[in-house]
């Protein structure tokens, strides 16, 4: 369904009592981690381009992509937490290659109760292919075997991750000659067009919060 107003497209879940309690941590996780809003958005845009961004067709949902980057920025802290700047594109991109190069489906869940990638057996889960999320809410319950495309969806974040870090080379290469350019000022101009997405989600997201 949509909603009427903006015409967002929403989710209605039947047989489970924890909708606002959900929200509440969502909130929660926003003011614990800063980044996730910005990687949220970002990322939500990526996987609907991609078609990859409803669980009903074997894609990743929003509340598991969530669960998904608060399990990366609790790996990665030191990149995000106590710095003068966040760098964003850094964390995307270092984001994209982890899930797409490192990340084990067959020995891996993502549990950010239990401190984000953790061993399968710790959940209780077995060692299939498939991915493993442990609801936040709820000890136990697997919220990501749904999504029987995450390997398709791995291998796009890995393309993603390998598109970005050829263009920052290259960009590198290219400034050379001209003036000393750092990891963060090459990063930046290889991602523009997501740099204006970033710009655009941001946009969006305030004007329905101040209209809410």
């Amino acid at each position: 369904c949509k909603e009427a107003t903006y015409g967002y497209p929403l989710d209605i879940s039947l047989g489970s009592c924890n909708g606002l309690k959900a929200v509440d941590g969502v909130i929660g996780l926003m003011h614990d981690y800063p980044p996730l809003k910005i990687l949220c958005l970002v990322l939500k845009g990526f996987m609907l381009k991609k078609n990859m961004n409803e669980v009903h067709n074997g894609g990743v949902g929003s509340f598991m992509l969530l669960n998904l980057i608060v399990a990366y920025l609790q790996r990665c802290s030191k990149l995000w937490k106590d710095v003068q700047e966040v760098n964003y594109g850094l964390l995307l991109v270092r984001l994209l290659h982890f899930y797409g190069h490192s990340f084990n489906l067959n020995q891996h869940a993502i549990s950010i109760n239990r401190g984000g990638i953790v061993s399968k057996h710790v959940c209780g889960f077995g060692t299939t292919d498939k991915l493993a999320v442990e609801d936040p809410q709820e000890e136990g319950r697997d919220i990501g075997s749904g999504s029987f495309r995450i390997q398709e969806v791995f291998e796009a974040f890995k393309r993603a991750a390998e598109t970005l870090i050829t263009r920052c080379f290259e960009m590198r290469i290219a400034l050379r000659n001209n003036h000393p350019a750092d990891e963060k000022d090459v990063i930046l101009r290889a991602a523009g067009p997501l740099l204006r997405y970033i710009l655009q989600a941001e946009a969006g997201f305030e004007k329905v919060r101040d209209n809410r």
